[in-house]
């Protein structure tokens, strides 16, 4: 019986997709010596995933900001907007340094892909 319960929850894991993104680094803290990512555990399939997940973050932590209802302030409207996106900026930062230092046929082109995406979510907030 226990053996089916695992199997079981094995198999929900796997198909709803949550042990794919327990196995990503970047969807938890990181548990290293200054919390910088385990740069050994990050793979290209981590990527798209990663990146569509900020995109998701940032654009909920926009929507935060255009939705106040209080009259807008430094902080409310440029901080906000300035320090919103941290994934994006975590995802993007490691993957432009390893497509900038290790590409391959694969790497470029997802890269090609994430800046088509990047293009659309930038041109979303800033026009």
């Amino acid at each position: 019986m226990y053996m089916k319960q695992i199997f079981l929850l094995l198999m929900t894991l796997i198909t709803t997709g949550t042990l794919a993104e327990a196995e990503n680094p970047f969807f938890s803290s990181y548990k290293t010596p200054h919390q910088s990512l385990p740069f050994n555990k990050v793979k290209i399939e981590h990527f798209l995933p990663a990146f569509e997940r900020a995109f998701v973050l940032h654009d909920d932590e926009i929507k935060k900001i255009t939705d106040e209802k209080a009259a807008p302030t430094f902080e409310n409207t440029i901080a906000a907007l300035d320090y919103s996106g941290k994934m994006l900026h975590e995802v993007s930062s490691v993957f432009y340094t390893l497509s900038g230092s290790e590409n391959d046929d694969k790497l470029m082109e997802l890269a090609s892909k994430v800046a088509s995406m990047q293009t659309e979510h930038a041109n979303k907030i800033t026009l």
